[in-house]
C-alpha cells in the first residue's frame, strides 16, 4: 500500500 492515502507521509512510497 502507498504510504500516504490511510496514514500520514511518514515513509511515501510515491516519491522518487
Amino acid at each position: 500500500i502507498p504510504a500516504g492515502i490511510l496514514q500520514p507521509p511518514l515513509y511515501d512510497s510515491n516519491r522518487p
